[in-house]
């Protein structure tokens, strides 16, 4: 784009594309009405693949490479630590249910 090649570079503006992405971020992403939403989503889908349903990979993959296009701090605080909550309950479970249905014998 014209005015990316010239204009910008010449007064040191922010480039059209890295608006668009923090318009995205700011009015869309980050809507009160989608970014919860979205998060919901992306742990149900999460949480359906490890109890051996089949998922849509390719769109939660298409989802997280758009957060960490938008940002590392997007990323970060919209996926990771959610993410890092419900995985550490999940594993924390699942642990639990395999200690109590194995026979663990007692070696003497």
């Amino acid at each position: 784009m014209y005015m990316d090649r010239t204009f910008i570079p010449s007064t040191h503006k922010t480039t059209v594309y890295e608006l668009g992405l923090n318009l995205w971020r700011d009015h869309v992403i980050r809507s009160s009405k989608i970014q919860q939403r979205l998060l919901n989503i992306l742990l149900d889908l999460i949480h359906k693949e490890r109890t051996g349903e089949v998922i849509n990979r390719g769109l939660m993959r298409n989802i997280i490479k758009m957060l960490t296009d938008l940002g590392p701090s997007v990323y970060q605080e919209d996926f990771e630590k959610p993410f890092l909550e419900v995985s550490a309950d999940f594993y924390r479970a699942e642990s639990q249910e395999f200690i109590e249905c194995s026979d663990c014998v007692r070696i003497t």
